[in-house]
C-alpha cells in the first residue's frame, strides 16, 4: 500500500510540475534505457556464476517491463508515443521470454548470458522508435525503477 501511495503522490506531483519542466532537446527514453542496460551488461560480464547472471538479467528486464506498464496510464503521453512504448515493452517481454525459455522461445544457454546482455543493448541502440518524453515523465521512470528495486 505504501508503494502505491508513493507512486500516486509522485505521479500527481509530476503532472502538476510537468509544464514547468518541459524543455526542448529533452533526453530520450532510449538513452536512459541504454545507460541502465549498459550498467547491467557490465555487471553481468563481471559476474562469474551463471545463475547470478540470469537473476540479474531477469530482475532488470522485469523492472523495465513494470516501468513500461506504469507509463501506460500517464495521461500526458500522446497516442503515438504510447504505441512506441507498447512496441518497446513487447520487445523487452520477448527478451525476458527468450532469457527464461518461455512462450516458445529457447532458453538462453548459461555460456551465452554475456552475449545476450550485449545483444539487448545493441538491439536497443538499433531501435527505430525514438521516444522523447518530458523531463517529468523521465523522472517518473527513474523513480519507479528506484521504488521497484
Amino acid at each position: 500500500m505504501r508503494k502505491v501511495t508513493i507512486i500516486l503522490a509522485v505521479l500527481f506531483t509530476l503532472l502538476i510540475i510537468q509544464p514547468v519542466l518541459a524543455r526542448e532537446n529533452q533526453p530520450k527514453l532510449e538513452d536512459t534505457l541504454k545507460e541502465y542496460i549498459s550498467e547491467i551488461a557490465v555487471k553481468i560480464q563481471s559476474t562469474e556464476d551463471p545463475a547470478e547472471k540470469r537473476e540479474i538479467l531477469t530482475t532488470a528486464l522485469e523492472k523495465i517491463i513494470r516501468t513500461f506498464d506504469a507509463l501506460e496510464d500517464v495521461p500526458t503521453i500522446s497516442q503515438k508515443k504510447r504505441a512506441a512504448l507498447a512496441s518497446l515493452r513487447q520487445d523487452f517481454k520477448d527478451k525476458y521470454s527468450e532469457l527464461n525459455g518461455l512462450n516458445g522461445f529457447e532458453r538462453v544457454a548459461d555460456e551465452e548470458l554475456d552475449n545476450f546482455a550485449v545483444y539487448i543493448m545493441q538491439d536497443l541502440e538499433q531501435a527505430r522508435n525514438y521516444i522523447t518524453l518530458s523531463l517529468g515523465a523521465l523522472l517518473l521512470i527513474i523513480i519507479i525503477i528506484i521504488i521497484l528495486a
